[in-house]
């Protein structure tokens, strides 16, 4: 069955086209006005010349992603910019897949050759706390371009674009200026924490440090998906602790690795969601996650088309009016 055949199943009704179409003109001006990062993710003297960050891969072609593709290619989800109630899921080359402005030139061929090198020993220290470190990267980023999306977006809310939006949004541009400021204060915190976190990485891996990561790891018999995300899980007010989520391929299934600081162990344990991931109950919480960070998720085609209808649409549809209350099982349980 063809995955259009999947997507026919499932058929919103009430979505608004041109209010959609508006939504995405905004976003690509927006996104027109942003700069791309242009500095290495270690911005010291041991980066190339420039600094400047060339295109890295969050996961390596060769030896993961290839592992899961067709021909080279694999499938992978993201904005939709024809149809209103779908995610746009494409096919790509490994080549081109996973790649973000993290890392110098130097820096990019170094730092990581230990987790890229053929018979790399994967489990060790050094290995989990390089793929913590390049998932971290990743993430940091991220959350520096939604800062600067909301700034923008900000500076454009005169523009002929938003007071075209207003029409059609319960928003007013007093409410959206309200909005847009607490999640820019909001982000303003989180980019705080995150650059704490990210100079002690940096200086661990100066130091060779790579004890300062722990992890827990399972395996599971479901094959075909390559997986990166970080998170902050709150623990009391003032405090917020680091977890890493990599899922990638093995020769039987999935390795699952969750990597946080060593120091943050008993906290995390002490958390029930975060203690159930670490005991290696997946459902629903690793498969919540992964619905909701779907732009780090990467498929083999044939995993793909033999998913569960329910998680199938729950990686397609954006509507609200079409997603589904129940979380569904990407991954059920561990061996």
């Amino acid at each position: 069955m063809m995955i259009e055949d999947f997507i026919k199943k499932k058929k919103p009704e009430n979505f608004d086209k041109e209010f959609f179409k508006l939504d995405n003109k905004i976003y690509n001006m927006i996104n027109d006005e942003i700069e791309d990062n242009d500095t290495c993710f270690f911005d010291n003297d041991t980066c190339s010349d420039d600094k400047k960050p060339i295109g890295s891969h969050l996961f390596q072609q060769n030896g993961v992603l290839s592992r899961i593709a067709i021909n080279n290619y694999v499938l992978m989800f993201r904005r939709n910019f024809a149809e209103p109630y779908k995610t746009r899921f494409k096919v790509q080359n490994i080549e081109s897949a996973s790649k973000f402005n993290g890392f110098c030139h130097r820096h990019d061929n170094t730092v990581f050759l230990p987790i890229e090198k053929e018979n790399a020993d994967i489990r060790s220290k050094e290995s989990v706390f390089l793929l913590t470190l390049r998932s971290f990267a990743d993430e940091y980023l991220k959350q520096i371009w939604n800062l600067k999306k909301l700034k923008v977006e900000i500076e454009k809310i005169d523009s002929p674009e938003m007071r075209e939006y207003f029409k059609y949004s319960s928003h007013t541009k007093e409410t959206l200026q309200v909005e847009n400021k607490e999640c820019i204060s909001e982000l303003i915190l989180l980019l705080d924490l995150y650059q704490e976190i990210k100079i002690k990485l940096l200086e661990s891996y100066e130091e060779n440090n790579y004890k300062i990561i722990n992890s827990v790891e399972f395996f599971s018999s479901k094959k075909g998906i390559v997986f990166s995300t970080v998170m902050t899980i709150p623990f009391s007010r003032n405090e917020e602790l680091l977890l890493c989520i990599n899922i990638l391929p093995v020769s039987q299934g999935s390795r699952i690795i969750f990597s946080f600081f060593d120091s943050d162990k008993e906290k995390l344990e002490s958390i029930e969601p975060t203690n159930e991931l670490l005991k290696g109950v997946l459902h629903p919480n690793l498969n919540r996650i992964i619905m909701i960070s779907k732009e780090n998720l990467y498929y083999n085609m044939d995993t793909f088309m033999n998913e569960h209808i329910h998680c199938i649409n729950a990686l397609i549809y954006e509507n609200p009016i079409n997603f589904d209350l129940s979380v569904p099982k990407y991954f059920d349980n561990t061996n």
